[in-house]
C-alpha cells in the first residue's frame, strides 16, 4: 500500500487527527508535523553527515512566545515555525525527546491513526503537504493566507517544488468538494456546439 501524496485539505484534520491518537507519543508526532511540515528526514533516525550527527529541532523562545528551530538536511536551510500553544509544544518536546526511530516506524503510526480518524494512507509527507496547504489557505478559513511565492521560505523548499506539488491542487480541491454531484447536460446542445 503506498501513502497519499496529497495533502488532506479537511479543515479539521488537526482535530480529527488529535481524537484518533492513543497517546501522548502519538499526539506530539501530530502536533509537530501540523504545526511546522518539518520533513521526516529532521527528526527520523538521525544519519552523520560530514561525521556529525544531526541536531534534534530545537525551542526557541522569545518573550512569551515559542518556536521550532531545525535545519532540513537536504537543503541545510535553518527552518522556524509560527508560534506554538504552550500546552502543544509539550507534547511535542516529549516527543523529540524519545529515542528517534525509521521514518517507516512514523508512516506506519500515521496510517493507524489516519485510519482511525477516517483518512487512508496517511505518511509523513501527507501531513508536510497537508501542512503546505494550510499556509496556503486564505486567512478568512483559518489558513495563513500565504502566496506561493512565501511558502518555500516555510517549508525549506524551492518554488519549483511548490508550484509542481500544489498548482495542480486547486483543481483536485474543486473536484472533491463538488463531490458526486451530477451535471446534466442538453444532449443535443453539446453536440450542436461540437
Amino acid at each position: 500500500m503506498g501513502t497519499v501524496k496529497y495533502p488532506i485539505t479537511d479543515r479539521d484534520v488537526k482535530l480529527k487527527m488529535l481524537g484518533a491518537c492513543r497517546d501522548d507519543y502519538e499526539r506530539g508526532l501530530i502536533l509537530l508535523l501540523l504545526n511546522t511540515g518539518m520533513h521526516s528526514s529532521v527528526f527520523c533516525n538521525p544519519r552523520k553527515r560530514n561525521g556529525k550527527p544531526r541536531e534534534r529541532p530545537k525551542i526557541l523562545r522569545e518573550g512569551k512566545a515559542r518556536y521550532l528551530s531545525w535545519m532540513r538536511p537536504k537543503t541545510n536551510k535553518t527552518l522556524r515555525s509560527f508560534p506554538i500553544r504552550k500546552d502543544e509544544l509539550s507534547l511535542i518536546e516529549k516527543f523529540l525527546s524519545s529515542p528517534a526511530k525509521s521514518n517507516k516506524h512514523y508512516d506506519e503510526i500515521l496510517r493507524k491513526i489516519g485510519e482511525r480518524a477516517g483518512y487512508d494512507g496517511v505518511s509523513c509527507l501527507t501531513m508536510r503537504h497537508t501542512y503546505c496547504i494550510w499556509l496556503l489557505r486564505p486567512k478568512n478559513e483559518s489558513g495563513a493566507g500565504m502566496t506561493i511565492y512565501q511558502v518555500p521560505h516555510w517549508m525549506g523548499c524551492t518554488l519549483e517544488v511548490v508550484v509542481r506539488n500544489y498548482s495542480i491542487l486547486s483543481g483536485a480541491q474543486l473536484m472533491e468538494e463538488v463531490g458526486d454531484f451530477d451535471y446534466e447536460f442538453d444532449e443535443e446542445q453539446t453536440q450542436g456546439e461540437m
